[in-house]
Formats: structure tokens, C-alpha cells, sequence
């Protein structure tokens, strides 16, 4: 496999407040140790060290410009600069990758205009953008054309609108992209980089040169360690996934797209049940009186048109089709 890994994961979760600075470099030996060549960093993560870990490549995203200066205190491969950050004139010895959204045919305009701002040579691109569905064939023609067009290395960051973002992943990696921009969980922005290295090894039976999936094992458990991810218990996301799959799923019998339902028979029990509930939580309390009562009155209003079926279904029209 040619194509080259970046983890972009410290630049797309949040830290525990509590993450010991040996895990986040325990997480980056990890990361080197199983074959992936690049980590993305930002400023956050960069102010829990002095020195990075050897062993790995490191991608600084500039974020503001403002921040150009910490790069001097460190050995980065790239920085990551965007047309946003190009308001005014950059300095950097470091290679910059330019990154964009792909837009058809002003992509070299804007090439040049970057050069024209940056004291530093532009040497890579990335694009990110959600690049919908394409089938491997338009994938393989789509990174032929950019190969030819642009005489640097290309990135690809697939976004996770509408869930295309690791199906991309993959069909890039099959059209010998340069490289792709993964992150360890699945994000609105990144594709996970657990997914793919699982869907690579199991579907296609490709893994990357000098792969080494335990240490690649050892990455994902120092990953739940210092990232905090409370989206995982949100349930409203997920139905959101749960109704985004759906989209791509057709009935076998009629050729129809599927729908998801979700049907709530008894909503006034729900709002029993929830009231219940909140109930027995404020009487474990330790609460004094006069919190206590106040407590107790706020439940006794709860507003019970929270589990309506016009909340769920009307004021959302399509939400839960």
C-alpha cells in the first residue's frame, strides 16, 4: 500500500482534563510504532510538551496565525495553512501544506495566491471537502486528474457528511492516493482511522507497509485514555447515524430506499416514567431543605410536551422521516 496515514486525532477530540502527558506520548509511539508516518498537532496538544516523541512525523495546524512563532520550537514536517489563515502574510522555513475545498478549476488560482503570501514554498495540498459517492473507477480518473494538474504531493481529508467520508478513505487509498487525513474515532470531520485500518485488512486484505497491528491495538487503548468522548452516549446521535445509514440501505423485494421509524405509542407514559426517574435522583440527594423543595417543585412542573409527538414529529418534520 503507498498510500501514507496521518492521524489527525489531536487535532479533532479534546483532552481529559486529567491526561497525563507519558499517555499522550504513549498514544504517539503507538501511532509510530504501527506504521503510521504522520500525527497532526495543534497548539492545545503542544502545550503539554517540551520536546515531541521521535519516531514520527509531525503536521502542525496553525489554527491563527498568531501561533506561527511555537513552530520555531519544534522539528514539523508541515504546517497546515488554510485560505483563512492567508489574511495576512506568513513567514515559515517549514514546508506548508496548503489546505482547501475542492471547488473544479480554481484550485490553481488559488496555488498561486498562496505562493504570493507565504515566505515559505507551498509543497503539499490537501483537500478537504465531502467528495460524495463515486464508484472506484470515477475515484482512480478524479486522483489521475489532480496528479496531473498539480505538480505537488495531495492530501485527502474526507468529511463525514452524509457517512461517505471512510468509503472515500478506501477508494482513495485503492486509486494510490498520496495520502489521507484520518482520525481514531468517527468525527463530523474525519473518517476513523480505526474503521479504516479494520475495513483495509478485512475487505480488501491490504495493510500498510510495515504495519503492525498490535501496536496499532496498543494506540486505540492509549487513545481511550487521554480523549474525552462524551458524544458516544448521545442519543440523539444516535439516531442520527441510525437514520443516516438508512439512506443507503434499499428494500431488497420493492427497489425502495428505506425509512427510519421511530414510534413512541404512550407518551404520556414516557413522561411518567421520566418523572419517576427525577424523582428518585433527588431524593438520593444530599441536598438541604430549602434545595430540596425546589427540586421537588421543578419536577412537579416538568413540562410533559418534551416526549410529545409534535416535538418528535411536527416541529422536526423529516428528522425522523
Amino acid at each position: 500500500m503507498k498510500t501514507v496515514i496521518v492521524d489527525s486525532s489531536l487535532c479533532a477530540s479534546t483532552l481529559r482534563a486529567d491526561a497525563r502527558t507519558e499517555d499522550i506520548k504513549g498514544y504517539l509511539r503507538a501511532l509510530s510504532n504501527s506504521g503510521i508516518k504522520y500525527a497532526e498537532l495543534d497548539f492545545r496538544t503542544l502545550m503539554n510538551f517540551r520536546e515531541l516523541p521521535k519516531g514520527i512525523g509531525y503536521i502542525f495546524r496553525v489554527v491563527d496565525p498568531m501561533f506561527i512563532k511555537i513552530t520555531e520550537a519544534f522539528d514539523f514536517s508541515y504546517i497546515v495553512v488554510t485560505l483563512s489563515d492567508l489574511r495576512t502574510k506568513i513567514k515559515t522555513k517549514i514546508p506548508v501544506m496548503l489546505e482547501l475545498p475542492y471547488v473544479k478549476n480554481t484550485y490553481k488560482g488559488v496555488l498561486r495566491y498562496a505562493q504570493q503570501m507565504l515566505g515559505g514554498m507551498v509543497t503539499a495540498v490537501r483537500f478537504c471537502d465531502d467528495f460524495g459517492y463515486k464508484d472506484l473507477d470515477e475515484t482512480r480518473k478524479f486522483v489521475s486528474e489532480l496528479r496531473n494538474n498539480i505538480p505537488l504531493p495531495i492530501d485527502f481529508c474526507p468529511k463525514n457528511t452524509r457517512k461517505t467520508a471512510l468509503d472515500c478513505a478506501l477508494k482513495f487509498t485503492l486509486s494510490n492516493a498520496d495520502s489521507i487525513s484520518l482520525a481514531m474515532p468517527e468525527t463530523n470531520f474525519y473518517a476513523s482511522l480505526e474503521e479504516y485500518i479494520i475495513s483495509m485488512i478485512s475487505f480488501y486484505d491490504i495493510i500498510p507497509n510495515g504495519f503492525d497491528i498490535r501496536e496499532f491495538f496498543r494506540a486505540i487503548l492509549y487513545y481511550k485514555r487521554i480523549f474525552r468522548n462524551p458524544e458516544n452516549a448521545d442519543i440523539s446521535r444516535i439516531f442520527d447515524l441510525s437514520e443516516r445509514d438508512s439512506r443507503m440501505m434499499v428494500n431488497a423485494d420493492t427497489g425502495e430506499k428505506a425509512k427510519f421509524n421511530m414510534i413512541i405509542n404512550n407518551t404520556n407514559m414516557l413522561g411518567k416514567n421520566f418523572r419517576s426517574a427525577l424523582e428518585k435522583m433527588i431524593k438520593s440527594t444530599n441536598a438541604d431543605e430549602e434545595t430540596f423543595e425546589a427540586l421537588r417543585d421543578a419536577v412537579k412542573y416538568f413540562d410533559a410536551s418534551l416526549c410529545s409527538d409534535s416535538v418528535l414529529y411536527d416541529e422536526h418534520k423529516g428528522f425522523l422521516n
